[in-house]
């Protein structure tokens, strides 16, 4: 079975102590670099292995640059034994502790699409991994598990596959990712939207280039020439709004939402519609990493 197989099907699993999460304020899409984003991981794995209720690591001074930027939110600790279900859409916790009320039932779960970084922890964090998500809202939470580099690696590895097939399902993401990584470089994976999606989608019923809920099969037939486009939202992940037009006689998909906003490499746009009319206004192409659409001719939801 390959692993995207085994991704669509019942999922990979491993069984793993989840050690707690650290809330966090800052957006990893508002940081520049790589190294920031896995700095404030590293801190936020740091803070949960050495809370006075684990200990598991020895104490050092803390990296208040990084502190600074995760914030004064809540840390959470849960030291408990949990089955980590990961599948092309989601990561499920599973209570894995069979001496438990709640043994073998969903403890929590969390959308693929909401996940923005992932990476073991290094140095005296060897032995732990972390990803950050969004749980709910603006609720951004560093999950930490104890696991070791064997395990790390295969969940990472499956976790990049997860976007990757989801990229596949539903286009391209209109911002450069961010990743999942492991030594010795980071890997590029996704990021997606969370309840800002709805701001950012207001009025789009009243347009008459959204066609709701669409598949990519069924758009691709509704575009018949270069500058052709729609939007749409997205059949497999919740809160994602797709643009999808016709370049160089080529069906393109183009994810719009990235962690609750829409923007550009350059600008930020207050909802899609702006974003759409900026574009289509000035004749100005949307580009992704592999496309460039030009917004000639909106498909109207009549037109079949």
């Amino acid at each position: 079975m390959t692993q995207e197989e085994q991704l669509r099907g019942s999922g990979a699993r491993f069984r793993l102590k989840y050690l707690g999460n650290v809330a966090v304020e800052c957006g990893m899409r508002d940081l520049q670099e790589e190294t920031e984003r896995d700095r404030i991981v590293q801190e936020c794995i740091y803070m949960v292995c050495s809370h006075p209720d684990l200990k598991l690591v020895t104490e050092r001074p803390a990296d208040e640059q990084a502190r600074n930027l995760i914030g004064n939110g809540p840390l959470k600790i849960a030291n408990k034994t949990i089955d980590l279900v990961i599948t092309a859409t989601a990561l499920t916790l599973v209570d894995g502790d069979p001496t438990s009320p709640t043994a073998n039932q969903m403890l929590n779960k969390q959308m693929i699409t909401n996940v923005s970084i992932a990476t073991p922890g290094r140095g005296d964090l060897d032995g732990y991994i972390a990803y950050m998500v969004k749980l709910k809202g603006v609720d951004r939470r560093c999950m930490v598990y104890e696991a070791n580099a064997a395990t790390a690696t295969a969940i990472l590895a499956l976790i990049k596959k997860a976007f990757s097939i989801i990229n596949k399902s539903n286009g391209e993401p209109l911002l450069e990712s961010p990743s999942t990584s492991q030594p010795p470089a980071p890997l590029g994976t996704t990021s997606r939207p969370s309840i800002g999606a709805d701001y950012v989608a207001r009025g789009l019923d009243k347009e008459p280039w959204f066609h709701g809920v669409l598949s990519r099969d069924t758009a691709e037939k509704k575009l018949l020439q270069d500058g052709d486009y729609l939007v749409r939202q997205s059949e497999n992940a919740p809160g994602q709004y797709v643009l999808s037009g016709i370049q160089g006689s080529q069906a393109r998909h183009i994810l719009l939402i990235d962690d609750g906003k829409v923007r550009t490499r350059d600008q930020e746009f207050e909802s899609i519609i702006s974003l759409i009319c900026f574009h289509r206004d000035r004749k100005i192409p949307i580009t992704s990493e592999d496309s460039a659409l030009t917004l000639n001719r909106p498909i109207p939801r009549s037109l079949h």
